[in-house]
C-alpha cells in the first residue's frame, strides 16, 4: 500500500480500512464520471434518444411500406450528404414557408391524404403506387391550409394503420380545428390499413 494509504488505514477502524479496495474506488470514479456526462449531456441537448419521442429500441426500425427518414447509403450519387444543395434548398424552402416537390405532389389532388401510423405523421405523394413520407404535425398544418378540397369541402383524409393511436389522431383533429378546418372538412377512412 501506498504512504496515503497507510495513513488512511492507520485512522480508520480495521475492518472499515480492509474493505476498502480498487475496484470500490474504480466503481465510484465510474458512477461520478456517469453522472457528470448525463448532466452535462443532457444540459446541451445532446443526451440519449432522438428527440423525437422513440426509444432506443425503436431508432434502427423502420415502419414497412413507408419511406425511410435517413438516406440508406451514400454510394448513390442521388442521395444527399449534409453540405449537398439539394439538403440545404430542402431544408430552405421548409424554413421560408416554400413547399418541396413531394409537398406539391400531395396536394395535387386537392385533398391533403396523411397517413398516422404509432404517433407518426406521413403524407401521401400519389402516383401509381403511392408513398408516404414522415412529415412533422407542425408541417402537416401548414400544407392542410394549403389544400383547396373536393366539391364536398373535404381538405383534408385520414388513413390510420393498424398500429395508429388514437391520441395522434386526436391531436391532428384537434389542431387542424384550431387553424379552422372543421370536422366536416375532415375524411376518416373507416378501414384501417396494415
Amino acid at each position: 500500500m501506498g504512504f496515503w494509504t497507510n495513513q488512511v488505514a492507520k485512522s480508520l477502524p480495521g475492518k472499515v480500512a480492509k474493505t476498502g479496495s480498487k475496484a470500490t474506488v474504480g466503481g465510484t470514479a465510474l458512477l461520478l464520471a456517469l453522472v457528470m456526462y448525463l448532466l452535462f449531456n443532457f444540459g446541451t441537448g445532446m443526451g440519449t434518444g432522438s428527440g423525437n419521442g422513440e426509444s432506443s429500441s425503436e431508432l434502427g426500425k423502420e415502419p414497412s411500406g413507408l419511406a425511410s427518414k435517413a438516406p440508406a447509403s451514400s454510394d448513390s450519387p442521388d442521395e444527399t450528404e449534409p453540405g449537398d444543395s439539394k439538403l440545404t434548398s430542402l431544408v430552405a424552402d421548409q424554413l421560408s414557408g416554400g413547399m418541396t416537390d413531394d409537398e406539391k405532389k400531395a396536394l395535387s389532388s386537392d385533398v391533403l391524404a396523411v397517413l398516422i401510423d404509432e404517433r407518426e405523421y406521413f403524407i401521401e405523394i400519389p402516383g401509381k403506387d403511392p408513398v408516404y413520407r414522415p412529415t412533422q404535425l407542425k408541417r402537416i398544418l401548414e400544407l392542410a391550409q394549403n389544400a383547396r378540397g373536393d366539391s364536398n369541402g373535404v381538405r383534408v383524409r385520414i388513413i390510420r394503420r393498424e398500429t395508429a393511436r388514437a391520441s395522434a389522431e386526436e391531436q391532428l383533429k384537434l389542431d387542424l380545428g384550431r387553424i379552422g378546418i372543421g370536422p366536416d372538412q375532415i375524411y376518416m377512412a373507416e378501414t384501417l390499413i396494415p
